[in-house]
């Protein structure tokens, strides 16, 4: 794969990519439980046109990939307009930030608010235009309808779907972008923000959970990101020590959980989940904090 450089080789890609677009829009469809995987790959059909082709033509190709998949889903036109908009423009932000070589772990998270945003001002769009309910549409086929859960972890699972996208979009173009010519930031000259972002979330979690739980969740699926950033981050320094204290501290945080479960209203009990992510952030800030040369643990 190389960068196109002719109006005809730029053409001829993207009306590749709006092909391939339209064939995950007709599974969608006919499909929609399969489509909760398959729309994983989704975005990255955008991202290629952005890496390859010249930025001035993705105009053309988001236009015409927009009407041949609403040509051919003519029967459920709100389900193309679900995965189709947020893709095309998810896409070129993540090829956008690639281009300006920003850290990967804050490429994926980015193009992921991005793409909740747009996912949810579809939603909007589509109750107001087909008056159809994608979030009740979801609930069901995911048993959730009736689950005190339901209602309250939509966001974020809408939020895990697009890290999910971002993330598989990054994967497989990974070993083609050095190809192209780009470069991936893989490291963060600054890893020990990422402890302290993850930490700074917990009292927000609190606070909307008395009146937002939805906003704690997806609150909570930040928390979880940044903590294992951080843990990645911290590996190299770890030392035997290291290890045992985040044992016996997660073996504490197993009977905190425990005792706290049953207190908890049901649908806050699973924001405790965060409790086990919480020795990871001190101990990691600690880490960078005091670093100082160790032996490590190869």
């Amino acid at each position: 794969m190389k960068e196109k450089q002719t109006l005809i080789q730029n053409l001829t890609f993207m009306a590749l990519m709006a092909s391939i677009n339209t064939v995950f829009c007709l599974v969608a469809l006919f499909f929609p439980l399969a489509s909760l995987f398959l729309t994983l790959a989704l975005p990255m059909a955008s991202v290629l046109v952005v890496l390859t082709c010249k930025e001035k033509y993705y105009p053309i190709y988001a236009v015409a990939s927009l009407g041949l998949c609403l040509l051919v889903t003519l029967n459920g036109l709100e389900t193309t307009l679900f995965y189709l908009i947020p893709a095309l423009i998810s896409g070129f932000v993540f090829g956008f930030f690639i281009k300006r070589k920003l850290f990967a772990g804050f490429v994926v998270l980015g193009v992921a608010w991005v793409q909740l945003g747009l996912t949810y001002g579809t939603i909007l769009l589509i109750r107001g235009i087909f008056e159809t309910d994608m979030i009740l549409v979801f609930s069901t086929l995911l048993n959730l309808s009736s689950s005190p859960f339901g209602a309250v972890i939509m966001p974020s699972f809408f939020f895990v779907i697009a890290l999910a996208q971002t993330a598989f979009s990054f994967i497989m173009i990974q070993s083609e972008i050095k190809k192209l010519g780009f470069e991936i930031q893989n490291e963060e000259p600054r890893p020990w923000i990422f402890p302290i972002v993850a930490l700074a979330t917990l009292p927000l979690i609190v606070g909307f959970a008395f009146f937002l739980p939805s906003v704690s969740y997806l609150l909570l699926s930040v928390l979880i990101y940044f903590s294992l950033l951080a843990l990645f981050a911290v590996w190299h320094h770890k030392t035997q020590k290291w290890l045992i204290v985040g044992g016996i501290c997660e073996l504490l945080t197993l009977f905190l959980f425990a005792a706290l479960f049953d207190w908890t209203p049901s649908p806050l009990s699973l924001l405790l989940i965060g409790l086990f992510f919480l020795p990871i952030d001190v101990l990691a800030f600690l880490t960078f904090c005091l670093k100082r040369p160790t032996k490590t643990i190869k």
